[in-house]
């Protein structure tokens, strides 16, 4: 916690407050905006293939109109006896036909302003037009016309003018058969519409100038739209490539060039050509902004007054802890003579006097606390020492130095030697005071016995300085750590080994270190050692050589632990340097 920044539950509850409030705005703005989305592009989806079916109509009209007017022609006695008549014939006769032919198309078509040319092409060299420029047919295209034995034939195409204009046509094309020899063709007729004709309906469709309209034929070709650059070419693959116009009409939004439209289409039953108009989403939902401004403005306003009420409530409500934190620092630097004024009769009150009960039974408890505990850590140290009857084992082991060195068994009277030093030096006079010296004396004595117990099996260092001998410390610091080393590490790896043992001094700190190349360990599973060790007194030793450490120097000091495949385990232990020790 002395790292963790100090938030106070007032800014907790603004900050909260605010999220929470946020959060339901942000939820119900999103489902009333995607809601009012959806009704007005349904509504404005609807409308729209309305207006597409409308435009889609009024050509399917247009389209049987030419169609009525075609079979009038095609059926027409005057016609037929026109295209019968030889070029060089009866010149009054075939005037009188033209005239004929002229006024009945005339009379036709006098309500009928969408039809722009009337043409009829026959086999004998005669022809007919109600315009003064001149159309034509090409042999292909009469070639293709013939082969639908009398079915009308819709197309594109562009025609030039006796100024040399172009000018776009939406043609209908069909033979005109002899009615006595319906297998012999006399001609073909070619109805023009001119394609302003078509885009002036889209126009007064429109309702908006961003929208657009094509009319597709059956190769996906534009031939009407607002747009004439776009005429006669290919319409955009983004726009129809992923969409199956499987029914007559319907909508569906799509992308192209980077910007979302929803697209309408219908298709004319007559030729299967496709009429699809587009609409910018961006504008047919700008209505929705209303909504977001109304929604954006409730989140702020609601946001202003709930941060003003609860801040004017917490200072009210949670002033009383403020103080008690105050209260609570002073407890923390060990000054119990702390008294909190209690005001009310909430669940704040009752804590304040719960508070002030607690500081004045902490005052009468914390001396007696840390005095007990100090005597147990004593009576913990003073009974592990007590496990072994230290002057009787010490009598012992020179008894029998003594009894090898006469029967000349000099290797086992310097074991017996080095064991009888190891106790002599943890005996240390029932001092828990040594010198680093005696403490770095002991541990080779230890590694005298341990190395002729293991022999090749494990290898020893000792690194010592010698400038540091002379500081004070507490004893059997690094005999748990070697141990622990050769049991938990070595042993446990199996092989050879190796154990490295450094004292040195680093600034104003000793510094123990014990390394070896064994089994490694979990640096977690050892810190919980530290707190409690496990059944069968696992980790007792390094405990209580942390514990000891720190009861004479601080928490600050201790026992830390590493471990890496490199460098193996490294157990260290850091003390302050200390010419005199006392508790």
């Amino acid at each position: 916690m002395k790292h963790r920044r100090f938030i106070s539950i007032q800014y907790k509850m603004i900050i909260f407050s605010f999220s929470l409030i946020l959060i339901v705005l942000l939820i119900f703005g999103s489902i009333v905006y995607e809601k009012s989305r959806s009704i007005v592009r349904d509504k404005v989806s609807l409308s729209n293939l309305n207006t597409v079916s409308q435009i889609g109509s009024s050509i399917d009209i247009i389209m049987q109109d030419i169609h009525d007017i075609s079979l009038f022609l095609i059926q027409s006695e005057d016609v037929r006896r026109y295209l019968k008549l030889k070029k060089s014939g009866n010149i009054d006769e075939a005037y009188s036909l033209q005239s004929n032919i002229q006024d009945a198309l005339l009379n036709l078509t006098s309500s009928k302003m969408y039809i722009d040319n009337i043409y009829i092409q026959g086999f004998n060299g005669m022809n007919f037009t109600l315009q003064r420029f001149r159309s034509s047919v090409s042999d292909e295209r009469v070639a293709q016309i013939v082969k639908l034995k009398g079915k009308d034939y819709w197309s594109f195409n562009q025609v030039s003018s006796n100024n040399g204009t172009i000018k776009n046509y939406i043609s209908m094309e069909r033979a005109i058969n002899d009615i006595d020899n319906v297998s012999h063709s006399l001609g073909v007729l070619k109805i023009e519409v001119g394609e302003n004709i078509l885009s002036s309906i889209f126009r007064e469709r429109l309702s908006n100038s961003q929208g657009q309209y094509y009319l597709l034929d059956r190769s996906n070709k534009i031939i009407s739209a607002l747009d004439t650059s776009k005429i006669g070419v290919q319409i955009d693959s983004e726009l129809i490539n992923n969409y199956s116009f499987k029914d007559q009409r319907g909508s569906f939004t799509v992308s192209v060039g980077g910007t979302r439209y929803l697209a309408t289409y219908y298709r004319l039953p007559r030729e299967g050509w496709l009429l699809i108009g587009l609409e910018p989403l961006h504008i047919m939902l700008r209505e929705n902004n209303v909504i977001f401004n109304v929604i954006l403005t409730a989140a702020i306003v609601s946001v202003v007054i709930c941060v003003f009420a609860i801040s004017i409530f917490s200072v009210r409500l949670l002033g009383p802890l403020g103080k008690m934190r105050l209260m609570m620092k002073k407890i923390e630097i060990e000054d119990f003579n702390v008294q909190l004024p209690v005001k009310g009769n909430d669940e704040i009150a009752l804590l304040g006097q719960s508070f002030n009960k607690m500081s004045a039974r902490l005052r009468e408890l914390v001396h007696e606390v840390y005095t007990f505990q100090l005597r147990q850590k004593e009576a913990e140290l003073k009974s592990l020492q007590a496990q072994i009857n230290p002057h009787f084992l010490y009598n012992t082991m020179d008894m029998i130095y003594w009894m090898a060195r006469m029967e000349k068994a000099f290797e086992t009277s310097r074991l017996v030697e080095a064991t009888s030093k190891l106790f002599r030096l943890s005996l240390n006079s029932g001092q828990e005071i040594t010198s680093v010296r005696n403490e770095v004396e002991h541990i080779r004595n230890y590694i005298v016995i341990q190395q002729k117990r293991y022999e090749d099996a494990i290898e020893f260092s000792l690194d010592v300085d010698d400038s540091i001998l002379h500081f004070m410390t507490i004893k059997l610091i690094l005999q748990p750590l070697v141990e622990n080393a050769i049991y938990h590490g070595i042993e446990k790896a199996g092989g050879k080994g190796t154990v490295q043992i450094r004292v040195y001094g680093d600034g104003d700190d000793l510094i123990y270190q014990v390394i070896d190349n064994g089994a490694g360990m979990d640096p977690e599973e050892i810190n919980k050692l530290l707190v409690s060790p496990e059944k069968e007194n696992r980790g007792f030793g390094i405990k209580n050589v942390n514990d000891r450490i720190q009861l004479y120097f601080g928490d600050g000091y201790g026992l830390s632990f590493a471990w890496s495949p490199e460098s193996g385990t490294v157990v260290t232990a850091k003390q302050p340097k200390k010419e005199n020790i006392s508790k």
